[in-house]
């Protein structure tokens, strides 16, 4: 009896233990872990929600998961939780979430089907910020604006010519300057 007794409490302590560091493994995660119930409600929100989005875990449980995103946004939410239903997984989608300072955060969220592991029951999903990558693609996209409108509007003609002497670019002012379109010498 004893040691069964010592075995069971041995186990316990070891349950515990797994416990606490799964605990705190999720507490400082980086990214937000949500776990998203059948009717759209969410039914656990990693405490990563206070760091990320400035809003307690606590708090956003229990509501839609709709009511993450910003309103241009939520019907993302709601899709790809109903492709969840569908398949085992989906691929990542890009939403913007709302922060409490009321802000949007870019994040890419994943999904995948937990509904019949019994200790999860619905559908997780893993929600990373990708608000500096969103950042950096808008600057670059501003950049390449910028720099296409120097280059079509330029007074000089820009063209670029490949390994074998032929236009892979030319600029419009090739028209004015000396009578050819653009089409007439790519290739050439």
């Amino acid at each position: 009896a004893l040691a069964t007794e010592a075995a069971e409490l041995a186990e316990a302590l070891q349950r515990s233990k797994v416990e606490r560091r799964f605990r705190v493994l999720v507490e400082n995660s980086s990214d937000l872990t949500v776990v998203v119930d059948p009717s759209g409600t969410m039914s656990f929100v990693s405490p990563a929600a206070t760091r990320l989005l400035g809003r307690n875990d606590l708090d956003l449980t229990g509501t839609p998961a709709r009511a993450l995103a910003i309103d241009a946004d939520a019907h993302l939410i709601d899709e790809l939780v109903r492709q969840t239903g569908e398949a085992a997984f989906t691929l990542p989608v890009e939403v913007r979430l709302d922060h409490a300072d009321g802000e949007s955060r870019w994040f890419e969220i994943a999904a995948r089907d937990l509904r019949r592991d019994g200790e999860v029951r619905g559908i997780v999903l893993n929600c990373r910020e990708i608000s500096d990558r969103k950042d950096t693609e808008l600057r670059l996209h501003r950049s390449e604006a910028r720099f296409r409108a120097l280059v079509q509007n330029v007074s000089d003609v820009v063209a670029i010519v490949d390994d074998y002497g032929r236009f892979t670019y030319v600029s419009p002012a090739v028209t004015r300057l000396l009578g050819y379109t653009p089409e007439q010498l790519l290739n050439t």
